[in-house]
């Protein structure tokens, strides 16, 4: 899955990336996803993401700043 990811970021399919990162259990990557290319993920979809890599992120106590980072990137 994780190669997967890696071909749809190269071809610029960014939405698809983070959702194969996710379905993967590749946070940190769909995570490098989602903030490097918020403007080009369907809105929807990068705010359900990052709800999910956040209770991810709670769930294995990684809740340093990327989790603070996510929360200010998603804001209108």
């Amino acid at each position: 899955m994780k190669e997967a990811g890696g071909c749809f970021v190269h071809a610029e399919l960014y939405s698809k990336a983070a959702r194969i990162y996710r379905e993967g259990g590749h946070f940190d990557e769909m995570v490098e996803v989602l903030e490097g290319h918020a403007d080009q993920i369907e809105p929807n979809l990068l705010v359900q993401l990052t709800k999910v890599a956040q209770m991810n992120y709670f769930k294995v106590r990684k809740v340093s700043t990327r989790s603070d980072r996510m929360t200010e990137s998603v804001r209108p």
